[in-house]
């Protein structure tokens, strides 16, 4: 009776630290192996049941194994029924002829195709993850084919209406669509990218930052140690990431084995491009006591709208707020443009600019320098 398994070579490592899942057909001891193409963590393996964990950065990985496993359920089955045979090859060419098939039609196989072998940063890949899930609801089998013009239309009113999504986030989500039915062009699954006439006109965004003194605030606040635990290490996380400009998703990955020297060296998981941080005095004494307990950002953010109620704060503050009043503040007190931008690890001066919008008391204070 042909039989099949699958198994996670942990000898196999990726330079991400992910193992490769093999689909393995049996038949009177005679093995074919072959790669399923997904790869996951190897500590998100169940080896008992063959099974990828349950978690939030799995979910395209097991929607995938389990077509696969799902096909290969019916052709073993349809054998059994017939009372028939077949050689391990054309057993696994069988279920993954069917595969390259079914991903000319089916939107969300190709997607999971496409952004598993496009081997990207943790970051984006739970942005990715998100937009598959928030297009399921909305439409739960979806074709290729079918994502046009006249899908985009109404596709994005209902992002509108359920989540209130902006301009510049329905830009980002249609970028991730073009992305999917390019690459879909390029293997020859369709012929045309069919949504290029579709355009939103996005917004200019503000970027928000703390003022020196408002900082001031936040930071007494911290010193006077006078919150709930879990506060007082919500403010401990968000003070080192004003004054080391680390975003949320390095810091979450950050240890004491990456400080050298007092200065901080890591490997950006946006960019994958190393910076090498100077902790200033503040960041030094946020680390004097112990390793930060990183919470989830959304539990990061809700209790910093906690505290900032609290203190009677006027502006929103979330951990990438963060980013921005390190290099606005940096800029604002005379720190060369190029050092921001290299502790920020912009890869573009360009890009670091945006924060050169200065206060109207600082420029107060410069413009007297002229009569002077």
């Amino acid at each position: 009776m042909n039989t099949y398994t699958v198994v996670l070579r942990k000898d196999r490592l990726n330079k991400n630290g992910q193992a490769p899942i093999l689909f393995v057909a049996t038949l009177n001891r005679e093995q074919v192996k072959l790669s399923t193409g997904i790869t996951v963590n190897p500590k998100d393996w169940c080896a008992v049941s063959c099974t990828i964990l349950k978690n939030t950065n799995n979910d395209l990985a097991i929607i995938k194994l389990n077509e696969i496993i799902a096909k290969a359920d019916r052709y073993k089955y349809l054998l059994l029924l017939d009372s028939l045979c077949v050689s391990p090859s054309d057993f696994v060419k069988h279920v993954f002829e069917q595969k390259k098939e079914h991903l000319r039609h089916c939107f969300y196989s190709l997607a999971t195709e496409i952004f598993e072998t496009k081997n990207v940063c943790h970051e984006r890949t739970e942005h990715y993850n998100v937009f598959i899930k928030q297009l399921r609801l909305y439409a739960p089998k979806l074709k290729v084919q079918e994502v046009n013009y006249s899908f985009c239309v109404k596709y994005f009113n209902w992002l509108e209406l359920k989540y209130n999504n902006s301009a510049n986030t329905k830009i980002q989500k249609l970028k991730i669509l073009g992305l999917i039915l390019n690459e879909a062009v390029r293997r020859g699954d369709i012929t045309k990218n069919t949504i290029t006439d579709y355009k939103i006109k996005g917004t200019k965004g503000k970027r928000t930052a703390l003022t020196k003194e408002e900082l001031q605030v936040i930071e007494t606040k911290y010193i006077v140690n006078d919150l709930v635990p879990h506060l007082q290490n919500t403010l401990q996380c968000f003070l080192f990431m004003c004054y080391t400009g680390m975003r949320y998703s390095d810091m979450k990955k950050f240890s004491l084995t990456d400080v050298e020297n007092n200065v901080i060296k890591i490997q950006q998981g946006k960019t994958q491009s190393w910076v090498h941080i100077p902790l200033l005095p503040q960041a030094q004494k946020l680390l004097a006591n112990s390793e930060l307990k990183v919470l989830s950002g959304q539990k990061l953010n809700q209790n910093l709208k906690t505290i900032v109620q609290s203190l009677n704060l006027t502006k929103a503050i979330t951990c990438h707020i963060a980013r921005h009043t390190f290099a606005t503040i940096g800029l604002n007190t005379g720190v060369p443009l190029e050092v921001v931008s290299e502790v920020l690890g912009h890869k573009s001066l360009a890009v670091t600019r945006i924060y050169a919008k200065m206060n109207d008391t600082y420029k107060i204070e410069q413009m007297a320098k002229w009569g002077q």
